[in-house]
């Protein structure tokens, strides 16, 4: 790299030795170039070499090597280029976004001084409004009881000064048994033929339907254009019935979204508000409290663009800034409550996009409005404000291209010298590179394959090492068989005779207490008797049957035990070159007597078989393998969960829809789900080195699936315990022969 750009530097000299003008910025970085690679070579290299040198013999290193080396080739003769657009760009950028940045920073204090105004202004507004209406609750709370001609002063005084209200009005709460008070008051009033009315279908007005409160429109100022709504039952409708029953069970002043909660104020640049009032000399605290104290609310209308307007007419000065006003709260987003351009908007043109003002430049300020967000959004009208085009950022970017495209020039010539040849490399390069992935997918197949084979091979030992340990199992069994036969035999001869005694010395003992009585051989007598307690006659008698009743239930307990490892190592069928029907019933319970020695100690076993379960065609040895192997995990899996109590495993059997059905659960550790799915895969176990290969579970899955054509599934529950459901046909289907 440092002879390119030595080799850059001399592209300043002319035909006759002199010296054009270089750029110094090359030759200042080819010299700190070339000083640092000294001071590698000296000091850097030596070390690096000494310990790269076992690494160096890898194939990784080698593939690394290659890459560096195409990577080399690739840049050669372009370090030049890629230097000079990388600093130029760098430089023109950095240039552009300073000079825009101080432009944009003047652009925004030259705006933010005439928007706070605004934001002020308006929502100085909005706050004197909401502060005539409660004055006006207030004044409604605190009288005692007000007529309509007071409410007409409170409001005539209150009106001319905020013109932008549209309507006050006063709705008390009505009984259903004061309704006829109310009717005739207003008729006292002057408003002959008074009804608290609905609305009907076709928009009119009608006497309001029987419910137990109404809340009626009882005062409404101005009078004039507002007569219609005189009597209107808020509560005839579900909108207004639900912003009512909200401002009565808070307490506060509540601002509705545009909606027609009275008849003809249904503007969508006005806002309702909603304030309730209550009786009694303490505030109600509780919602209970509001909802008995209740008297009736206070209603006034604002014509937001009126409120606006005026409140900007009070300003001395005329800026180019456009205002918008949302309402956050409103359903599906925020939504336009109010646009006003600035007198200065020469084009004239409509509200922006929210997208749009975000993007430029622009102020918001949130502002609660009796309990409904609104934001007010200032933005520069176009043309102001900054929003013109600035030339300095773009001059600046300009020269900063002009002076890299200047400097470019120099090299160009020189790499297009060596691009032929790189080329050239490039191409052979992506050749040999093929080779080498075809190469190296080759080798792949061929350990996948060895893999392969490795793995069949350890199943296949697995499964010789199961018939030869079953081959042992049959032969301990019927060496265990011929002693036990004749102990057994023994003990039945000893047993029947040890009756015949007791019976013979029944009649002695009978004959010698007769002769004692009768005073014959008297010393003989005593002698004998002396000695029957001496034996203890009676305790052996009583004894002696029990001993031997227990032997004899144990030569029948290891008979069991016998035949059970017989039936388990020897099935029916000794080669299984062909299913045959079986109880699977019995076939589990053999294979539970087998291993009981593995569960005992932790578990508590218990059979639910349905008895009226027909045979199965199936392979009974590898059967009974399955089932082993399902016991003994269960007994390992209660053992790891080192509960204090004793753990439960239950075997199942049911007929479902054409299978037999095989439950094993136990109340061990549970499997994880992400162990769930690879409880089946050869050699997979999570259990410590002794305690198993990770071959039963494989074997089983391949018995049950491919010998069988049945199904083997997990449901476990980490914690709690472990089911393995094992579904086999009731008919024999044809399967897939292999290896298990």
């Amino acid at each position: 790299m440092r002879e390119q750009l030595l080799q850059l530097s001399r592209l300043g000299s002319g035909a006759d030795g002199e010296p054009r003008r270089t750029p110094k910025i090359v030759a200042y970085v080819a010299r700190r170039f070339g000083r640092l690679q000294r001071l590698a070579d000296r000091y850097v290299l030596p070390p690096l070499r000494r310990v790269a040198r076992p690494i160096a013999a890898s194939p990784a290193f080698h593939r690394c090597l290659e890459q560096l080396e195409w990577a080399q080739r690739l840049l050669r003769g372009r370090v030049a280029i890629i230097l000079v657009l990388l600093l130029g760009t760098t430089i023109t950028g950095v240039g552009y976004f300073l000079t825009q940045r101080v432009y944009s920073q003047q652009a925004q204090g030259t705006f933010e001084r005439p928007a706070s105004h605004y934001t002020a202004a308006v929502s100085s507004a909005i706050d004197r409004y909401l502060d005539v209406f409660n004055s006006i609750a207030s004044f409604m709370a605190a009288s005692n009881q007000i007529d309509r001609w007071e409410f007409y002063s409170l409001a005539e005084n209150s009106l001319p000064r905020f013109p932008a209200i549209q309507t006050l009005s006063w709705v008390p709460r009505v009984l259903s048994e004061e309704r006829t008070t109310y009717e005739r008051t207003a008729e006292i009033d002057g408003l002959f033929g008074f009804n608290i009315t609905q609305r009907t279908e076709d928009g009119g007005f009608d006497r309001a339907s029987p419910r137990p409160e109404y809340f009626p429109v009882f005062f409404v100022e101005p009078f004039e254009g507002n007569e219609d709504i005189l009597g209107y039952d808020l509560g005839s409708d579900p909108e207004s019935r639900r912003i009512l029953r909200t401002a009565r069970d808070t307490g506060q002043m509540i601002a509705t979204q545009q909606v027609n909660l009275l008849p003809g104020t249904a503007d969508s640049a006005a806002i309702l508000t909603v304030i309730p009032i209550y009786g009694g000399d303490v505030a109600p605290k509780t919602v209970q409290e509001r909802r008995v104290t209740l008297l009736g609310f206070t209603l006034g209308v604002v014509r937001i663009g009126d409120l606006i307007e005026a409140s900007l007419d009070e300003l001395a000065t005329t800026f180019g800034l456009d205002i918008y006003l949302y309402d956050n709260d409103t359903k599906g987003g925020e939504t336009l409550i109010y646009y006003h351009p600035s007198p200065l908007n020469r084009e004239g043109s409509g509200p922006q996009s929210m997208e749009r003002i975000l993007s430029g430049l622009h102020s918001t300020t949130s502002y609660d409005v009796a309990g409904r967000q609104w934001s007010i959004v200032i933005s520069p009208t176009p043309g102001h404000f900054g929003d013109a085009i600035n030339p300095v950022p773009w001059t600046v970017a300009a020269v900063g291209f002009l002076f890299m495209t200047w400097l470019l020039q120099y090299i160009v010539s020189w790499s297009n010298r060596t691009r032929v040849i790189e080329e050239t490399v490039a191409r052979r390069t992506v050749e040999l590179r093929e080779s080498n992935d075809a190469l190296a997918t080759e080798i792949a197949e061929r350990a996948r394959a060895e893999e392969e084979r490795l793995a069949l091979e350890r199943e296949l030992s697995q499964t010789q090492k199961m018939e030869s340990l079953g081959t042992l199992a049959g032969g301990i069994a019927h060496e265990i068989n011929t002693p036990v036969q004749y102990v057994g035999e023994n003990l039945k001869f000893l047993q029947e005779s040890f009756t015949d005694l007791d019976k013979l010395l029944e009649q002695y003992r009978a004959l010698v207490i007769q002769l004692k009585g009768e005073g014959v051989h008297t010393e003989t007598i005593d002698g004998l008797l002396a000695q029957e307690e001496a034996t203890d006659t009676e305790f052996l008698r009583n004894e002696i049957p029990e001993s031997v009743s227990q032997s004899l239930e144990g030569i029948q307990r290891i008979t069991e035990i016998v035949r059970a490892v017989k039936e388990f190592s020897y099935p029916d069928e000794m080669k299984e070159k062909s299913r045959s029907r079986v109880d699977l019933n019995h076939a589990i319970a053999t294979t539970i007597t087998v291993s009981r020695n593995q569960y005992k100690y932790v578990a508590d076993l218990e059979t639910d078989f349905a008895p009226d379960l027909p045979e199965v065609p199936c392979y009974p040895g590898q059967f009974n393998q399955v089932m082993l192997n399902l016991i003994v995990n269960a007994a390992h899996a209660i053992e790891d969960a080192n509960k204090d109590e004793q753990g439960k495993i239950t075997i199942a059997t049911r007929q479902v829809d054409g299978w037999a059905e095989v439950r094993i659960s136990d109340t061990g550790t549970g499997i994880p789900e992400d162990v769930c799915a690879k409880i089946f895969d050869p050699f997979f176990t999570t259990k410590e080195p002794g305690r198993g290969t990770g071959q039963g579970l494989s074997i089983s899955h391949t018995i049950i699936t491919k010998k069988h054509g049945g199904t083997i599934a997990v449901e476990s529950e980490p914690g709690v315990g472990t089911t393995f459901i094992i579904r086999l046909p009731l008919t024999e289907t044809p399967v897939t022969e292999c290896a298990a």
